[in-house]
């Protein structure tokens, strides 16, 4: 199954040293700039459904293909069929309203 997910651009905040990473309509990550290093914190969640930990870097660069990193692992869980526990469910068309 192949499975599109919006490329992630970049745009600065009004804060400074902030900026927003958004794949289509989510804001999925932010750079935080403190202290000399770039705190990237992804607002997805792994497959667990735990989110991913904040995480330092030394260059935006860095941060920024970090980010692009966890952009491709959502792509791949979102292509791969679940096979847990309630695999029944997920596979059951949807209630229309």
């Amino acid at each position: 199954m192949n499975v599109i997910v919006p490329a992630i651009v970049w745009y600065e905040s009004n804060a400074l040293g902030l900026e927003y990473g958004r794949m289509g309509s989510l804001k999925a990550f932010s750079i935080h700039y403190f202290l000399n290093r770039y705190h990237l914190s992804p607002r997805l969640s792994r497959v667990e459904g735990v989110p991913y930990p904040r995480e330092e870097f030394r260059t935006r660069e860095e941060a920024r293909k970090r980010a692009s990193e966890i952009r491709d692992e959502w792509r791949k869980a979102l292509a791969t069929p679940y096979n847990g526990p309630h695999r029944r469910a997920a596979q059951t068309p949807p209630v229309k309203a």
